[in-house]
């Protein structure tokens, strides 16, 4: 049986990492819409021809598979969350119930 500092621990330690999800999908929404966003205009304004619209179609795409990938990270953090909460609450629990059954 874990003790309680333990699943505290171990609770604060599976927030952090959906913290961190949080923050990549965060970084990723400002690469796709700042950054690459502002390479396109940019580049669309200097580069003419078939090529040229080949790449920004690619890199359209890019920019949309970025949007979804840090989309699916905060849904991923999302449910480490709830997981985590619902875990530490069983602990909890169960470790309330020992330690009510040892002081006996």
């Amino acid at each position: 049986m874990a003790s309680a500092h333990k699943i505290r621990m171990d609770f604060e330690l599976a927030k952090r990492q959906a913290q961190r999800l949080e923050e990549v999908a965060g970084k990723m929404d400002r690469i796709a819409d700042g950054q690459m966003a502002d390479a396109m205009e940019r580049l669309a304004a200097g580069w003419t021809g078939e090529n040229s619209v080949k790449f920004i179609k690619k890199e359209s795409r890019l920019q949309s598979e970025m949007g979804s990938t840090a989309d699916s990270l905060r849904r991923v953090a999302d449910t480490i969350r709830e997981i985590a909460q619902n875990v530490y609450e069983a602990e909890m629990e169960a470790y309330e119930i020992a330690r009510d059954r040892r002081s006996k």
